[in-house]
């Protein structure tokens, strides 16, 4: 089952392309907006995320592992696949 993230994803690359005169405009950015509020939601856990990927990088293992662990889990029901 794919997750939230990659089912809004398809949704988005599905959306008609909006001509020069906004055709399409009112069917289009659901999905976005979806998209949107999904990740603002998650913003500090994505911001963790990054650091701790970043640190995990640099230090190669040692307390970032457990910090990386840790924002991967809160993230797994957006990125992870469903049930």
């Amino acid at each position: 089952m794919e997750s939230i993230v990659e089912e809004l994803l398809a949704k988005i690359a599905a959306e008609p392309r909006v001509s020069a005169l906004g055709g399409a405009r009112a069917a289009r950015g659901q999905a976005r907006a979806d998209l949107g509020m999904v990740l603002f939601a998650e913003r500090e856990a994505l911001d963790a995320l990054w650091k701790a990927a970043d640190a995990a990088v640099r230090e190669s293992a040692g307390a970032a592992t457990a910090d990386l662990a840790e924002a991967v889990e809160r993230l797994r029901p957006l990125f992870g696949p469903r049930k």
